[in-house]
């Protein structure tokens, strides 16, 4: 029963953005983006230490490690679910294989990993990962 327009979106009493509401494209769910929680902290580092590059015969290995911390500064308990994604290889001479999935949900076809945070009031928890991309020495990668 909703008419497309725009809306003004309010979240905790305070405006913080607008939005196009189209219910022809709406099943049961109404996803609404509300923006950034500023009282949610979220810091992705790469892990310099746990990162490296080989080379093994005619091919080189590199290895990346990264970790993501996230920080609950409300004063009331959050579940948060933080993704992150393992590159996937179209070319066949380049090899990603996932190292450490941190604990994460792994969907191997489109390399996204998930994680079901629950985090109380003030607390700070930090998931990692790692994966290694295996490839031809003359071959250039970029975007990793």
């Amino acid at each position: 029963s909703l008419l497309p327009g725009e809306a003004n979106v309010f979240f905790e009493g305070t405006f913080v953005a607008k939005t196009y509401i189209d219910p022809n494209n709406i099943r049961d769910t109404l996803n609404i983006s509300l923006g950034r929680d500023k009282r949610i902290v979220v810091k992705r580092e790469k892990l310099k230490d746990f990162s490296s590059k080989k080379f093994i015969g005619t091919n080189q290995k590199e290895s990346f490690a990264y970790e993501i911390s996230v920080r609950n500064t409300k004063s009331e308990v959050i579940k948060i679910v933080v993704e992150d994604q393992i590159p996937i290889s179209s070319n066949s001479q380049i090899e990603v294989t996932a190292e450490d999935l941190g604990g994460a949900k792994y969907d191997k076809i489109t390399g996204k990993l998930t994680w079901e945070l629950t985090l109380q009031p003030n607390e700070m928890k930090k998931v990692k990962f790692a994966f290694g991309v295996k490839y031809p020495k003359n071959e250039v990668l970029s975007g990793l």
